[in-house]
């Protein structure tokens, strides 16, 4: 009876928690489709840049070019020739939007914005239904489905109209298929998904370890043939692409829109730019918003210490390999978003949105929860992520350097505490 009515009371709490945090999800999409979407078409998003590129690239030009992107754009609308960025993904990623193309420009926002919307309560859909350790009818099983909502990086990613939550989705439809032995179709959604973001081929180390080499083959295959093909259907833009996005890619430094009011908005040393990398820049080297902590060369010794840290995932995932084959899905899970959080921390352009793909351990959580693990590290864990995810704001002017410098850095130092607080739960085997 104790038994039944301690279960009852979980319940009841739950069904509580999960409709509190439903209202607060909701007001956040409330405010994000009526208040900035709808009522001013030109606020600052993603979804001009990709789909005016795209406008170029179906009328025979360089996508890559921004003084073309911008002149498309100019247009359709003198503001939004200020707001695009330069494009700097595969070719293979601009083909949805070539279809779009051939609507109107503000009809073809409104579809995509849809579509954004669909594939975000879609991951919520999926996770809830297939990938809770919960019953479907118990109510927390909801949870996974409710934290994407509250989650600033997946907010922020539905805000720009990003591309993440489709790319999201198909990997947990990726992993749907692994589950049910569909080698093609699971391999499909991991190409499709690798083309989106190239880090997402981080996947194959997983599958890799996991021995699962008919998947990582067919994958490589569809992906090569994506990209490639992509290039071969437009041919004139392979040269654009090696020729500049490669290098401004290795680097780190993408040019800006000139037209672009907001100067080095795509520069390793932009405040936005949340990875170790940009912190170290920022610091030691270039004038920001926030002017250099100190000039001392330092950036080097800060880069190897982030790749010190991706050569310790490697080497912490492949010593849990065997548990990795062991428990496929779980380790598929929690394998890749270790190998992502080290790469967001070394990577030399970390933007917030990037960190919507850490949302692969939400199926892993549970198991983690289940765990003898000090209240103390929870508590560090909690405050790193909370960094992490801050909603980045300008820092405030008239703070001392050191405190400006802190305020931006606060995301990166929250990606290099969860990864040590992560590291650690798994060394100990305490997951």
């Amino acid at each position: 009876m104790n038994e039944t009515h301690e279960t009852s009371h979980q319940s009841s709490f739950a069904v509580v928690a999960i409709l509190f945090v439903v209202l607060i999800a909701g007001s956040f999409l409330f405010r994000w489709v009526v208040k900035e979407q709808f009522s001013n078409p030109n606020n600052f998003s993603d979804f001009p840049s990709i789909q005016f590129a795209a406008h170029v690239l179906r009328t025979g030009g360089d996508p890559f070019d921004i003084q073309q992107v911008s002149t498309a754009a100019s247009a359709q609308d003198a503001q939004l020739s200020t707001i695009v960025a330069p494009y700097r993904h595969s070719i293979a990623e601009l083909l949805p939007f070539v279809a779009l193309d051939h609507l109107s420009y503000p009809l073809a926002r409104r579809i995509w914005m849809f579509g954004v919307a669909i594939s975000a309560f879609g991951i919520a859909w999926v996770l809830s239904k297939y990938f809770s350790p919960w019953p479907d009818r118990d109510p927390r099983s909801w949870l996974l489905g409710v934290v994407p909502l509250v989650c600033v990086p997946f907010i922020y990613s539905v805000e720009l109209h990003q591309t993440n939550t489709w790319l999201l989705l198909f990997l947990l439809a990726g992993a749907l298929c692994l589950r049910k032995k569909w080698v093609i179709g699971a391999s499909i959604f991991f190409a499709v998904a690798i083309v989106g973001k190239f880090f997402l081929a981080a996947l194959l180390i997983i599958l890799l370890m996991q021995k699962r080499y008919k998947v990582v083959i067919v994958t490589a295959i569809i992906a090569a043939l994506l990209f490639f093909g992509s290039f071969a259907i437009f041919p004139g833009t392979w040269t654009s692409y090696t020729h500049t996005v490669v290098p401004e890619l290795v680097s780190g430094d993408i040019h800006d829109n000139p037209l672009n009011p907001v100067k080095g908005s795509g520069s390793v040393a932009w405040w936005k730019n949340i990875s170790l990398t940009g912190m170290a820049y920022r610091m030691f080297t270039t004038q920001d918003v926030v002017p250099p902590l100190v000039r001392v060369p330092l950036v080097p010794f800060v880069k190897a210490f982030g790749w010190i840290l991706f050569a310790a995932t490697i080497g912490v995932v492949w010593r849990y390999r065997e548990w990795l084959r062991t428990h496929q899905e779980l380790g598929f899970f929690l394998g890749l978003s270790a190998i992502l959080l080290s790469w967001f921390i070394v990577s030399s352009l970390t933007w917030q949105h990037h960190l919507v793909f850490l949302l692969l351990t939400l199926p892993v959580l549970p198991l983690v929860f289940r765990s003898r693990v000090p209240f103390t590290v929870w508590l560090v864990l909690l405050i790193a992520g909370l960094f992490a995810i801050n909603i980045l704001a300008t820092p405030p002017a008239q703070a001392p350097t050191w405190f400006q410098q802190l305020f931006v850095a606060l995301p990166a130092i929250g990606l290099v505490a969860c990864w040590f607080g992560a590291a650690g739960l798994l060394w100990k085997r305490q997951t």
